[in-house]
């Protein structure tokens, strides 16, 4: 029996752009759930926070943004 695997980001002040993006690249699950998820806030919103976090700012920089 296998153990399901939980990937969880920690809240509010620890984001930063690029937080996840090898994880994102390269796990096809997560990035089709992020996808998913992002579609749904960018018809809220009018904009991809996927777009944002991977091409918005400098690696490392904080994610300040948390609308």
């Amino acid at each position: 029996m296998s153990t399901p695997t939980v990937f969880m980001f920690s809240g509010q002040g620890s984001q930063h752009f690029g937080m996840g993006e090898t994880l994102y690249h390269q796990e096809p699950v997560f990035r089709t759930e992020l996808d998913r998820l992002d579609t749904m806030v960018a018809e809220l919103l009018g904009r991809s926070v996927v777009a944002q976090l991977y091409h918005g700012g400098r690696v490392g920089e904080p994610f300040t943004d948390t609308l």
